[in-house]
């Protein structure tokens, strides 16, 4: 399968601004690709590029995942049509949005199926949501297919020296700006420093925390009024430590009696900081006015802290007895949902939706789950064969978005859906090195960094 997107010609910049590239993604409704079934019965022929001289008869459509479907380093995109006939096979591009070219490539045969390559290239005009609409004709038989376009934009992260940038985490201030947190493993630079991507002047900048030596970042989160929090592994003589930064740039240090223990999981409310203490299985809370941490005892590994509906917190655990777990940071009191099999079962990617629920991801399986902590009700997510997530996110509408940096794609649900569209990811050097640091913002656009390059579909 041959796939095309050119790049929209970039911007020259200096210091930490940068090359914006601009692209469309071509993404097929609810998964890559498409199973026409051919029922038989006659049609009249119809001619390429035109419409069919008889009424459609209806035929059994089925969605598959097509797994040819590929973002090539920012420059290609496409995808495949899946029908199930080796006889001639029809596609008639109906609805093109202003702006876009679409071409139908020569078909080839895979088994039973024929395979029709659809080239994509230029960028919507206008802005908004975008589809284009075709007609497969197989067999006699004829379905219109609605196939929506996603745009999106890279911005290559140039900020220190050395090896592309690898982000671990994000999170987003008030304004729009994105910051990126770096892996544990990340040199010096990376593990003492937060990256700063302002939206508007379209620059990266880096945060400072005052970190030196073997300190590392952990975790980061914004509070409400922008104070912007970092955990930090330090063997130092105060221990790990929380440290906040206001908008001045000015820091402060906190102890929270973590010696040289890892802790994790900042997570704001009005009037504390909580985190988790990864060896001493607790979940603890400073009082940035009083430096007071107030600390909770809890059952064997606490990962995965965040901020559920009404003010509750949830953790997951795993091991002996895999579950969510709500903490109700007023009274310290736990309520578990047990969730997978004991001894087995890794809940992790603790992920909370607008609608009060919980979504997760089962590490042992490769699963995705749902959990609504009012009635205890756990639904499991259909994803495509073979998907290995490892990260989550929900849009503000409830849509879920899952991270398979193994094969290189994205899932998306929509509120309510049980299957997913894949969205593939970009690539460099024709490997998928993403998506990581999954998020999305207030606005509901989806962001994610890979191969040391912002993405943001907008």
């Amino acid at each position: 399968m041959r796939s095309f997107l050119p790049a929209v010609p970039s911007t020259e910049s200096t210091g930490y601004r940068h090359h914006r590239a601009s692209a469309v993604l071509f993404a097929p409704l609810l998964a890559a690709g498409l199973l026409l079934a051919s029922c038989g019965g006659p049609n009249a022929p119809v001619v390429p590029g035109e419409a069919a001289n008889t009424t459609p008869v209806a035929a059994s459509l089925k969605v598959v995942p097509d797994h040819a479907l590929a973002l090539m380093g920012g420059a290609e995109a496409g995808a495949t049509l899946r029908v199930s006939s080796t006889g001639t096979v029809t596609v008639k591009v109906d609805r093109v949005p202003a702006g876009l070219t679409v071409t139908v490539d020569t078909a080839r045969l895979d088994g039973l199926e024929t395979l029709i390559p659809l080239r994509l290239q230029g960028r919507p005009s206008g802005g908004g949501a975008a589809s284009i609409t075709v007609t497969v004709v197989s067999a006699g038989k004829s379905a219109t297919l609605t196939l929506p376009v996603l745009a999106f934009a890279v911005h290559p992260i140039l900020v220190g020296a050395g090896d592309p940038y690898e982000a671990s985490g994000m999170r987003f201030e008030a304004d729009g700006s994105v910051l990126l947190r770096a892996p544990v493993s990340a040199g010096e630079e990376g593990r003492h420093q937060l990256v700063r991507f302002d939206p508007a002047q379209n620059s990266f900048s880096l945060l400072d925390f005052g970190l030196s030596g073997l300190e590392t970042i952990t975790s980061h989160a914004v509070a409400p009024g922008g104070r912007v929090w970092v955990t930090a592994r330090s063997a130092m003589s105060d221990g790990s430590v929380l440290i906040s930064r206001d908008s001045a740039g000015n820091v402060r240090r906190y102890g929270v009696g973590a010696t040289a223990d890892t802790i994790n999981g900042a997570t704001p409310t009005a009037d504390r900081v909580w985190f988790t203490q990864y060896t001493r299985d607790r979940v603890a809370a400073l009082d940035p006015l009083s430096g007071k941490v107030t600390s909770y005892a809890v059952e064997e590994n606490a990962e995965d802290l965040t901020l559920g509906a009404g003010g509750q917190l949830y953790y997951t655990r795993f091991y002996a007895d895999p579950a969510v777990v709500g903490l109700d940071p007023a009274t310290g009191k736990t309520t578990v949902f047990r969730v997978g099999i004991p001894g087995k079962s890794l809940p992790d990617a603790l992920t909370n939706a607008p609608d009060g629920t919980l979504w997760w991801i089962e590490a042992r399986t490769g699963t995705v789950w749902n959990l609504n902590p009012v009635t205890g009700q756990q639904t499991q997510l259909t994803l495509p064969e073979g998907a290995r997530p490892t990260e989550l996110a929900v849009a503000p509408d409830g849509t879920l978005w899952v991270g398979d940096p193994t094969q290189g794609r994205l899932y998306r649900a929509r509120k309510g859906e049980a299957s997913t569209l894949t969205v593939p990811v970009l690539t460099q050097n024709g490997k998928a090195t993403g998506p990581h640091a999954l998020a999305v913002g207030a606005d509901g656009r989806v962001w994610y960094e890979a191969a040391g390059q912002l993405v943001v579909l907008e």
